[in-house]
């Protein structure tokens, strides 16, 4: 990488900037559409949809999806899509591009990221005028070295993968019976629903103190992680060394009041602006099943569009969310939720196996 010439390039010299028009995310209909939004996990599909009328199709080969409101963040998608409200689509003005360089073109707009640390702002009116570096050979951006960095990064990591996966015991995902059985339940909808306000789970309280990531100091390595309002590493934007008596506990839930990102935090931690502290009220709460929570809480707030609501604290306590029951107490059913999540962790975890094995065995062939 030091060996390499790089070059600025302004987003309006490399792209065609789109903004999706209002997208009422509960009233669109089902169907096999990607719609994006600014949403921040799913890599920003919020659902798919039927196409919507005298809405334009994005081709995922030539164009870049970017929130930009709450976040900033630009995914590469592997399928035509719509996008959201206020959601951009980049298309590059020369033409499709190969998914190598697409990956490196959002890795080096999402740099972008550090102008907007308070996301209490957009990049709308500035946009165009922000600029990328981009490697460049003879004057010209360095495509190939993308596809060559880019391939090189994946076989690094596959490797690190391999490597994790064999020390930690992970390679082994023979399920159990318990869990065959909670997966057949899932999917025969055989499970017992109750729905609950999420009032009636957790405590909503503010921020023991609010950091403003601008006045202090983030390190990469330390004592307390500082937890913000990013989609990205469980909310985490470092650690910072403050005063303990303002770390917010663990074993609870951090929610992101613009963005809806909800993470579950396992031990003490500081914030930023506008975080909201789920404390759990049920005792059998943990991480163990912290997940499927958070899982039914992203499904509630996944029908909100951006900007319609700053999902305060009396809009948080109304939300109702779906919880699995015991079918012969009536009584929230923890073992279940676990044995569940733990059921696809496996499944999950045997597909990334199958990926790195498929993946090590054909770069061992072209290596020769």
């Amino acid at each position: 990488m030091a060996s390499v010439e790089w070059g600025e390039y302004r987003i309006d010299d490399l792209f065609n900037i789109y903004t999706g028009r209002d997208v009422i995310i509960g009233k669109t209909s089902p169907g096999e559409i990607p719609l994006i939004s600014h949403q921040n996990t799913e890599n920003g599909v919020t659902r798919r949809i039927e196409h919507i009328s005298n809405r334009r199709i994005f081709h995922y080969e030539e164009t870049i999806s970017l929130a930009d409101r709450g976040v900033f963040y630009a995914t590469t998608q592997n399928e035509d899509f719509h996008i959201g409200t206020r959601v951009k689509a980049l298309v590059f003005k020369d033409g499709k591009k190969s998914e190598n360089v697409r990956l490196f073109f959002s890795s080096a707009i999402n740099k972008l990221q550090i102008l907007f640390t308070d996301y209490s702002s957009n990049a709308t009116d500035k946009l165009p005028k922000y600029k990328i570096q981009l490697p460049v050979l003879n004057g010209q951006i360095d495509y190939n070295f993308m596809e060559s960095f880019i391939e090189e990064l994946e076989a690094e990591r596959i490797e690190e993968l391999e490597a994790y996966l064999s020390v930690s015991g992970l390679k082994d995902t023979q399920l159990t019976a318990d869990e065959l059985s909670a997966l057949d339940k899932l999917k025969s909808n055989k499970i017992f629903w109750k729905e609950y306000t999420i009032d009636q789970l957790f405590d909503i309280v503010t921020t023991a103190h609010r950091f403003d990531a601008n006045k202090i100091n983030i390190i990469e390595n330390g004592r307390y992680p500082y937890i913000v309002r990013t989609s990205n590493n469980n909310g985490q934007r470092g650690f910072i060394d403050e005063n303990p008596i303002y770390l917010n506990s663990g074993n609870t839930i951090s929610f992101g009041q613009d963005t809806a990102t909800i993470f579950y935090q396992e031990k003490p931690y500081f914030t930023g602006d506008k975080i909201k502290i789920l404390i759990p009220k049920l005792l059998n709460f943990r991480k163990e099943n912290a997940q499927f929570f958070i899982s039914t809480m992203n499904l509630t707030f996944s029908n909100f569009t951006w900007g319609s609501t700053r999902f305060n604290v009396d809009i948080l306590k109304n939300q109702i969310v779906k919880i699995p029951i015991s079918s012969k107490d009536k009584e929230i059913d923890f073992v279940f939720m676990e044995t569940l999540i733990k059921a696809i962790q496996k499944l999950v975890i045997a597909d990334v196996v199958k990926f790195s094995d498929e993946k090590i065995k054909a770069t061992k062939q072209v290596v020769g």
